[in-house]
């Protein structure tokens, strides 16, 4: 008796079905896959275990030759519409007619420059001569305008992201862009099927990341994504200076316009995702959720030890003894993962209109999320830190950089520690800003005032700085909004922290990634999610680390204190 059949058939000729029937033949095999992994019994039957993983490995091969021919009607079509686009580029030309005009002897030759409305639009010209006798007319140029473009996809720099296993029209690891990662999550969501009653899906999407040039010009032909690239390279200095004499001319004759101006539907992002206090630690796998480990000794622990000299033996008794220190057990320690999650719901029909919607709040989320991780790790590495203040006499190059010499002589001293055995150091990231505001105020340029020229004087003294985004609870570390008014100033009291490496352990438990969410609740409402959280957490397995408090100001000053000094670092507190 042939055995019951579990996944829907494949039929071997894919290219007969269309893409709806694609679609909800891979959603079926879907479905019935996340039965057979639940050990759905009614659907099971009498299967055997053999039978069952025999059966599952059909479908999985029906499922993957869906997601081939998916993505290679997706590369045909886009394929399709590149060439196309490059083969009718000619309907973008512009053509220049000159008109040679010959006036009467007697009429009343007059000379006018007649700008057309549009014509500094014009990009590659070809000039036509043409000789055309007129009664009474003068010379005059006409650009001929463009012809309308259909809006063309803008390839963005990647994201950072990757794509997952399965998904439709992306290879397995390929690297994503932000708009591939908008535009794939709205095609898993338009190929997933109603869901009964108390039966979710979830589908991994991606895994975790332009130009103005001629004239500052958003033409209508160009689309919502290429409008965004123009702004884009703008922000970044390519041009921000006073617009050309031809972008003045075309705002002048704006006033002109017949019909609609051109929509924007850009979405700026100048967050960022980067993690450099997680980056900075050394990783450990807590593949149990945390970690046990018995604290390290110090030296200063160690007290069996001692010196006997010759009279001390003759003369005997407890002068001559020597004592020995008996090591007792230290209670075990503990450190569990936190999960930090990010969760966003988004309406079906806003996201599929608005794609840069869906791009632009999946970032923030992502840079909220890596905030709050940053944090966390703060506030684990502080906790386990002797926190000290410093006033330093100078302005802030002279007082920092002091400081850390002194707290990492004082750890290397304290410690029996060798000259150059390795510290880590962790700074705001605003501190070559100030560093860069003292110098400005001092008459010495004694090295570079970046991250990398901070590194590299550091390093003369083994020591590594990371350049922290974030701050630990109540830190005041992040420069607050600025209201109308008294331009908000650099804090002085600047938070850091100092210890030898290897003195902190980043505990990963690895992430989960649902990304797109959906089941009869959400269904109901129209809406679908994108949920992910990861399980991290710090542990303190070293003898020493430092939370030191620096009160800085970046006055210039490289001498003794001066009532100017004094009188600035009250201001700043």
């Amino acid at each position: 008796m042939k055995p019951k059949t579990l996944f829907q058939e494949v039929p071997e000729d894919l290219a007969e079905l269309s893409k709806d029937e694609l679609a909800e033949l891979q959603a079926s095999l879907r479905e019935t896959a996340q039965h057979v992994k639940d050990n759905d019994e009614e659907l099971i039957g009498e299967l055997s275990a053999e039978e069952v993983l025999e059966q599952a490995k059909v479908g999985k091969e029906g499922f993957e030759r869906i997601a081939a021919e998916i993505t290679a009607r997706v590369d045909a079509e886009q394929n399709f519409e590149t060439e196309k686009a490059e083969v009718l580029d000619f309907a973008e030309e512009t053509v220049e007619v000159e008109v040679e005009v010959e006036v009467a002897e007697d009429a009343e030759a007059e000379e006018a420059d007649a700008e057309v409305e549009g014509a500094e639009e014009v990009e590659e010209v070809d000039e036509v001569e043409v000789e055309v006798p007129v009664a009474a007319s003068a010379a005059k140029r006409y650009a001929i305008p463009k012809a309308s473009q259909e809006r063309r996809p803008h390839a963005s720099k990647p994201g950072g992201f990757t794509a997952s296993a399965g998904l439709s029209g992306f290879k397995t690891g390929s690297e994503m862009s932000r708009e591939d990662v908008a535009q794939a999550i709205i095609s898993a969501r338009q190929a997933t099927v109603a869901t009964g009653k108390g039966i979710g899906e979830k589908v991994i999407v991606a895994s975790a990341q332009a130009d103005f040039p001629e004239d500052r010009y958003l033409r209508v032909r160009e689309g919502a994504l290429q409008h965004q690239s123009k702004i884009d390279k703008v922000l970044q200095g390519a041009n921000l200076g006073h617009p050309s004499p031809e972008i003045m001319a075309l705002t002048a004759a704006g006033e002109c316009l017949c019909g609609p101006v051109s929509p924007y539907y850009g979405q700026l992002d100048i967050t960022s995702g980067k993690r450099p206090v997680r980056d900075a630690l050394a990783a450990f796998r807590a593949d149990r959720g945390g970690i046990q480990f018995v604290p390290p000794p110090s030296l200063a622990s160690i007290t069996g030890v001692g010196v006997v000299t010759s009279e001390d033996c003759e003369a005997g008794g407890s002068s001559a003894a020597k004592t020995c220190q008996t090591v007792d057990c230290v209670a075990v320690q503990e450190v569990d993962v936190a999960s930090v999650y990010r969760c966003l719901t988004f309406q079906n029909l806003a996201s599929r209109a608005a794609p840069e919607v869906v791009t632009a709040w999946t970032d923030l989320a992502n840079a909220a999320w890596a905030a709050l991780a940053e944090g966390l790790l703060l506030d684990g590495i502080a906790a386990s830190s002797t926190a000290v203040t410093s006033t330093g006499p100078n302005g802030a190059i002279n007082s920092l950089l002091g400081d850390i010499i002194v707290a990492a002589a004082g750890l290397r001293s304290r410690h029996r520690m060798e000259p150059d055995a390795p510290l880590r150091v962790m700074l705001p990231s605003w501190t070559p800003d100030l560093l860069t505001l003292d110098l400005a105020r001092s008459a010495n340029d004694r090295f570079s005032i970046t991250q990398a020229g901070i590194a590299a004087l550091l390093s003369k003294y083994n020591v590594t700085p990371t350049f922290y985004l974030d701050e630990e609870t109540g830190g005041a570390q992040i420069i607050g909004v600025q209201n109308a008014g008294v331009l908000n100033l650099l804090p002085t009291a600047l938070i850091w922290y100092i210890f030898p490496e290897g003195s902190f352990l980043f505990l990963d438990a690895g992430r989960l990634d649902l990304g797109i969410v959906r089941d009869s609740t959400l269904n109901t409402s129209n809406e679908y999610q994108i949920f992910a959280e990861s399980f991290e957490n710090v542990a303190f397995v070293g003898v020493e680390s430092l939370k030191v408090t620096s009160t800085v100001c970046p006055s210039g000053e490289t001498a003794l204190p001066s009532e100017t000094n004094l009188a600035c670092a009250a201001a700043h507190s």
